[in-house]
């Protein structure tokens, strides 16, 4: 095993959301299957969980980054619902205990599983700035 180990646990399955959508006015899919992003290294076990019928549409990302990641890889992409969820709750799991973030740490998590992803690190350098 590497030194550090970063992956999905599933690639989740995503239904609209047409109540919701309807309801908010804007465009919103639902999470249908929980998965989780696991960042392992020899020290410790962070893991960021997305639950079941969470709620994604892309929004917590500014607006030229969303349209750049929907060119790029698509906003239903696992690692830019992970980016929802942790902006809506600032919250992971450190060796298997809740603990709060704060938004770079979220960034950096984001920016962890965006190197997951088909993305060069220049598309990845141009997200992050």
């Amino acid at each position: 095993m590497s030194e550090i180990e970063n992956y999905f646990t599933l690639v989740p399955r995503l239904e609209k959301a047409r109540d919701e959508s309807g309801l908010l006015g804007i465009e919103y899919k639902r999470v249908m299957d929980g998965f989780s992003f696991i960042l392992h290294s020899p020290h410790q076990v962070q893991s960021v969980t997305v639950h079941r019928g969470f709620l994604t549409n892309g929004s917590s990302l500014p607006f030229i980054v969303q349209r750049l990641i929907d060119k790029w890889i698509g906003l239903d992409h696992p690692s830019v619902i992970l980016n929802d969820w942790l902006s809506e709750y600032l919250l992971i799991e450190v060796n298997y205990k809740g603990i709060l973030i704060n938004n770079y740490d979220a960034l950096d998590i984001f920016i962890k599983a965006l190197e997951l992803t088909k993305l060069t690190s220049f598309q990845i350098k141009v997200i992050h700035i």
